[in-house]
């Protein structure tokens, strides 16, 4: 769009007429088709539909920690009813409403996990098996606690609210049967 050389990406919100279609769309367009120098031609590579009356939200936001960025589209259904997809490069998720808030927040911690893990075992601090389980012993968890506290690649995730793992790092979860590896 600006000419600087680099990709560009534009969504459009869109309310279709006609009758035998969704009436609520949201397209992606990119820049380029990446095989030719100086091609500034935008083409549509995703298009989501929907049954709402109107979009309340897009975000454009790595959720995975992939370094990819998924589009989420909170779409209003009727009176105080909403649903959110997430459009990735592999596909479209479907996110009820009431589960939202709870997939973000796991992806986040699972992000902010991911990095801590990779360096607990690159230092062999703890093995794969122990990273992976669902539920961290409270050891874990406090060091992951001073990660993210001193770590700068980790400071997005200060803040973040880490008294249910605990919970379960202490009392257990009654519904994990993942063994220890």
């Amino acid at each position: 769009m600006d000419g600087d050389g680099e990709q560009e990406t534009a969504a459009v919100f869109l309310r279709v007429t006609s009758a035998e279609e969704q009436p609520m769309r949201v397209c992606l367009f990119r820049q380029g088709n990446g095989r030719e120098e100086g091609d500034h031609t935008y083409r549509q590579v995703h298009m989501l539909s929907g049954e709402g009356n109107s979009i309340n939200s897009v975000a454009y936001e790595d959720l995975t920690g992939d370094g990819s960025r998924e589009i989420i589209v909170s779409w209003q259904l009727s009176g105080s009813s909403s649903a959110v997809t997430r459009l990735t490069d592999s596909g479209v998720l479907f996110i009820p409403a009431h589960l939202v808030q709870e997939v973000v927040d796991g992806a986040v911690k699972t992000k902010v996990k991911d990095m801590f893990g990779f360096e607990m075992i690159t230092r062999n601090k703890f093995t794969t098996a122990q990273i992976d389980k669902n539920v961290w012993t409270v050891e874990m968890l406090d060091l992951l606690m001073e990660y993210i506290d001193t770590n700068e690649a980790a400071a997005d995730f200060r803040g973040i609210d880490w008294s249910q793992e605990y919970d379960l790092a202490v009392n257990g979860d009654p519904n994990d049967t993942q063994s220890a590896l």
